[in-house]
């Protein structure tokens, strides 16, 4: 047997070798076993008959090699048997459909579409229709391109209907095509939307606002501010200065938001807000320069905040540098509090040992907070420790109040000694510290036990070596559920 399989060559071998059943190969291999007189235990036969006709079983099951199909070509269409002919550009057409490489693809058909006219729509469907196409292929977006520049309206439905296009950028594509050609009539089928898919407005109305931009044609700012007040009017001037930011510059996209009419003082913040988002995305630093120029005024409100997270991800302490050298006020604590937050997301360590570099100052009392609200599961006398430094009294007594509730929760003895000796709280305070329901209390356990948990795992990645040994801070420490940060707010 040995002699013979080492013997065997696939090149000499005939290409379809005589099959043989399952039936004849169990019979050979029961004679081949019954032969052999060195197996006396019967229970040794019958094991290895039942193996064989296991074996057997599963080649007749098994396909052989010889026997398998050529994967099928998938761009093109299973009703094609209709074997429809095109002849001239609508034969090219679906000659460059065919084509195997994207690129080369996506440069033939749209060569080809820009040569057809709206007269060849139902020949280009046609041919469309004879190639196979998955969910919102490229070529669907250049018919719909195509098809929205003459009859959008039919374009508009058969992408909404289509199970090719529909939930795909398709629909994006040609209601974008529409608004270059006619913006307004645009528009009013991205409302129209609201009605029949409210999902699908928010997807028009970006469309159409890129496609007017596209156009050149004037109006898109009045229509955006017609929309007046709401989600609806800040979502397209969302798209309208994001696409300004990133084409024209930050330059000019401020020059262009600081040109507008002050009748209008809350669509003027707005489109101000929006530049200094995206611009600081480009450059933080640029956008610092142009929000100086509105400290003090109306239009300063929630600006610095906007630089300060894109920023954050750059040069986090070049951003605190910066928010130092503004006034004191509302708009450079939320800036220093989004700021900081953003920070200690991607780097706690760091973020804390600035807070903790030098004396406290002003400036610092958010960062202040949040790390003391951060340490109040666990490390509730340090997060105490932390709070007395804000310098602001209402942060400060807040802070205080919203730890001291917690520390209450772990270990009330401690808490309620603290708040009666040296808390510094008033009489009213300290009712306000040592009061809380069970919602509260349910809150505060909930966090434990997730710091437990965390902490547990941890501590197993350490011993098991599964995981750095220092593990990143964000990932085993709590972050502080949402809790009231002022006086006013706890009363």
């Amino acid at each position: 047997m040995l002699q013979k399989w080492s013997a065997f060559d696939p090149r000499t071998a005939p290409a379809s070798p005589p099959r043989v059943s399952p039936a004849a190969k169990v019979s050979a291999n029961l004679g081949f076993l019954m032969n052999i007189r060195l197996i006396s235990n019967r229970f040794h036969v019958l094991s290895y008959c039942l193996l064989f006709a296991a074996v057997a079983i599963g080649c007749e099951r098994s396909a052989p090699i010889e026997q398998a199909t050529p994967p099928p070509d998938l761009y093109r269409s299973k009703t094609s048997a209709r074997h429809v002919e095109f002849e001239g550009i609508a034969g090219e057409l679906r000659e460059a459909m065919l084509e195997r490489d994207l690129l080369v693809r996506t440069e033939r058909v749209a060569g080809l579409l820009q040569r057809l006219s709206p007269e060849s729509a139902e020949q280009v469907l046609e041919v469309f229709e004879t190639v196979w196409l998955d969910l919102g292929q490229t070529e669907l977006e250049l018919l719909g391109d195509w098809w929205a520049r003459f009859d959008p309206h039919r374009a508009i439905e058969w992408a909404e209907s289509d199970m090719r296009t529909a939930r795909t950028q398709v629909p994006y594509a040609v209601m974008r095509a529409w608004a270059r050609w006619d913006p307004r009539a645009a528009a009013s089928r991205a409302v129209d939307a609201k009605e029949k898919d409210p999902t699908l407005r928010a997807t028009y109305e970006a469309a159409v606002i890129e496609g007017w931009e596209d156009s050149g044609q004037p109006g898109i700012v009045a229509y955006i501010q017609d929309l007046g007040p709401g989600f609806e009017r800040q979502r397209a001037l969302r798209g309208l200065t994001r696409r300004m930011v990133l084409r024209d510059g930050p330059d000019a996209a401020f020059r262009w938001a600081d040109a507008l009419p002050v009748q209008d003082k809350l669509f003027r913040l707005n489109a101000l807000r929006r530049v200094t988002k995206y611009a600081a995305k480009l450059d933080p630093v640029l956008a610092a320069k142009y929000v100086e120029q509105y400290e003090g005024t109306y239009y300063m409100r929630s600006l610095p905040q906007r630089v300060a997270i894109q920023w954050a991800r750059k040069d986090p302490e070049a951003m605190m540098r910066w928010l130092a050298s503004l006034a004191n006020g509302r708009d450079r604590d939320e800036g220093v509090r989004e700021g900081f937050r953003t920070w200690a997301r991607r780097d706690y360590e760091a973020a804390v040992a600035w807070l903790h570099r030098g004396e406290h100052e002003r400036y610092k009392d958010e960062a202040a907070a949040l790390v003391a609200r951060r340490l109040q599961i666990g490390e509730p006398e340090r997060a105490i420790e932390i709070a007395q430094r804000i310098v602001k009294n209402d942060l400060r007594v807040g802070t205080l109040i919203v730890v001291a509730r917690s520390w209450g929760v772990q270990d009330e003895r401690a808490a309620v000694d603290w708040a009666n000796g040296q808390s510094g709280l008033t009489p009213k305070e300290k009712e306000l510290a040592q009061s809380y329901g069970e919602l509260w209390r349910g809150g505060v356990v909930a966090a434990m036990e997730k710091r437990a948990k965390l902490d547990e795992a941890a501590a197993k990645a350490r011993l098991d070596d599964f995981a750095d040994p220092d593990l990143d801070q964000e990932e085993t420490q709590v972050e502080a559920f949402s809790l009231p940060g002022s006086v006013q707010q706890l009363r």
